[in-house]
């Protein structure tokens, strides 16, 4: 959606296509850098680490095409969910209280990660990451702050549908037939499993501490740009 057009090879200027390269994200700046890359789609801190070497500048932030689109998700079999759900649950308790905390003082946070602690990039990237400022980005949305890293813990049944309904318009190379396979209607009730994190966030002051409505439903917002 954000990437449209694409092309695998023989990306043409006038056509205004470019040619898609799958890589490593801690190749991306260095890339960059000598030139091998014009620029790519990932997730920050390597946008914030580019802008900080002065090697490049944001153009677009996917939430400005996809308002609060979901980034990471907690991943785990159905196996150790069925014989480990404790587990499973302090999982989850905890990177939503962690969410929580970042939240509620980024400037800090960026320190706490950085020192050789958990992240290897620097602290002034991080802090950027965190707290990007609206100006100078070019917003198409400015209300959805799209600059703004947000940390919304619930997996929306409508995003997974809106996902699924997109992949399947995807060129993903290799064995797609799982792709293939998936329902947009009923995907989220086969893949998702959502009590955990409903009951981290009750204990982390409900839906309303991490700015998210009560019922814990919304509507997608896509508009490419």
């Amino acid at each position: 959606m954000a990437c449209d057009p694409v092309l695998r090879r023989s990306a043409s200027r006038a056509d205004r296509t470019v040619e898609l390269i799958v890589m490593s994200p801690s190749d991306m700046v260095p890339a960059l850098a000598n030139g091998t890359l014009g620029g790519y789609v990932v997730a920050d801190p390597f946008n914030a680490v580019a802008q900080i070497k002065k090697i490049g500048h944001i153009h677009t932030f996917v939430g400005d095409v996809w308002r609060d689109h979901a980034c990471c998700a907690l991943v785990t079999r159905e196996d150790v969910i069925a014989s480990r759900p404790q587990a499973v649950q302090a999982v989850a308790d905890a990177v939503v209280g962690a969410q929580q905390r970042i939240d509620g003082d980024r400037a800090a946070a960026a320190t706490a990660l950085t020192g050789g602690r958990y992240l290897p990039q620097p602290t002034p990237a991080i802090a950027l990451a965190l707290t990007y400022a609206k100006p100078p980005y070019p917003l198409a949305h400015p209300d959805w702050q799209p600059q703004h890293l947000g940390f919304q813990p619930f997996p929306y049944p409508s995003f997974t549908r809106r996902l699924a309904e997109a992949m399947h318009d995807t060129v993903v190379d290799g064995d797609r037939r799982f792709l293939d396979r998936l329902n947009p209607d009923a995907v989220h009730t086969d893949l998702v499993e959502d009590r955990f994190v409903r009951r981290a966030l009750a204990a982390h002051g409900g839906p309303s501490a991490f700015g998210l409505t009560a019922d814990l439903t919304r509507t997608e917002q896509v508009q490419p740009l």
